[in-house]
């Protein structure tokens, strides 16, 4: 039983899986929606600008506001989406955040299963919800330095191919000893570190919520082959790729942040 009296109400979450012909018309809803992009591209015309999101994408339609949406026809678009209503309405919100350590992705994952399985508006969806606001608004209070952002998104896009320092260096329109220093200073690590912890992130991401082989899960992170997978998965979360996804399922264990 839903309680008036609580100020956010989950409607319900759904899972867009890829397919390059999806199309949305021009519609909009009595409710709010969060779309949490997790792979491919989408494309959205809202208030008559065009948008694209990508995998670590937060997109956000306010309810009443028209929005056209279709999957890129070469990287089709995989998202979750909730939709919710809130009493007193949110405040003006950015349509397109990023999500770059991949929280509200994995928050969002587990609360779709949550609703799937469990009666609605549960004390844990609530939960899992109100965590997934409270990372939305961080994320919105301190947005990632605008260098940072453009060469995070060059290394999503790019992440299942051989990315090297001066492609990085050449994103950022700086100099590579200027662009490392800088980087660090932002980020509190190198460029490649920062990649490398984003390919071991994207690949626990494919292990625990697809059933994508290991070699493939390996290409598409960029982490080479299966073996490198395992090592890479061994050091970091102490367990196999394997393990950690039969882990997954029965416990919703996403893994410790790697770093």
């Amino acid at each position: 039983m839903i309680n008036k009296k609580r100020q956010t109400i989950l409607l319900g979450t759904g899972h867009l899986l890829p397919n390059p012909d999806w199309h949305m018309a021009g519609h909009h809803h009595r409710f709010h929606e969060l779309i949490v992009v997790t792979r491919g591209k989408i494309h959205v015309k809202i208030g008559g600008v065009m948008l694209t999101g990508i995998s670590g994408d937060l997109l956000f339609y306010r309810a009443g506001v028209v929005h056209e949406e279709f999957s890129d026809r070469d990287n089709p678009v995989e998202t979750w989406y909730i939709s919710f209503e809130r009493k007193t309405g949110p405040k003006p919100l950015p349509v397109l955040v990023r999500d770059e350590a991949g929280r509200i992705r994995e928050t969002a994952r587990w609360l779709h299963e949550e609703w799937t399985v469990g009666p609605p508006n549960s004390e844990l969806q609530n939960a899992l919800l109100q965590t997934i606001f409270a990372e939305w608004k961080r994320l919105i209070t301190f947005p990632e330095n605008t260098m940072v952002k453009r060469v995070r998104n060059y290394m999503t896009v790019h992440m299942d191919q051989k990315i090297t320092l001066n492609e990085l260096a050449n994103t950022a329109k700086l100099s590579k000893y200027h662009f490392v220093r800088t980087y660090r200073r932002f980020t509190g690590r190198t460029p490649m570190k920062d990649l490398q912890g984003m390919r071991i992130k994207h690949a626990r991401y494919l292990i625990l919520a697809t059933e994508l082989s290991q070699k493939e899960i390996a290409r598409r992170s960029g982490l080479g082959n299966v073996y490198y997978l395992s090592r890479t998965f061994h050091r970091h979360f102490g367990t196999s790729p394997g393990v950690l996804r039969s882990r997954g399922k029965d416990s919703h264990d996403f893994a410790a942040d790697p770093g």
